[in-house]
């Protein structure tokens, strides 16, 4: 099932015009969520970066802790 970016807002994420969409944290939420459309938090000078390296790093939208690549969070 495929959510609207309000959808995603009631569950925390950061509305589209948020400041926290950058090149860097759309690439890493595409990594979390393979398939989740990320055409509403791209605008002009936030491209979504696409790159074979993997960040060393990932944080979950949410709660902003470390989640470690390849898993996904338990809440």
């Amino acid at each position: 099932m495929r959510s609207e970016p309000r959808q995603r807002q009631l569950l925390g994420f950061p509305p589209p015009e948020h400041q926290y969409w950058t090149g860097q944290s759309l690439k890493q939420v595409a990594g979390l969520y393979p398939g989740m459309d990320m055409t509403p938090y791209q605008s002009a000078g936030k491209p979504l970066v696409h790159s074979e390296t993997t960040l060393p790093e990932q944080r979950d939208p949410r709660t902003q802790s470390p989640v470690a690549a390849g898993t996904t969070s338990t809440r």
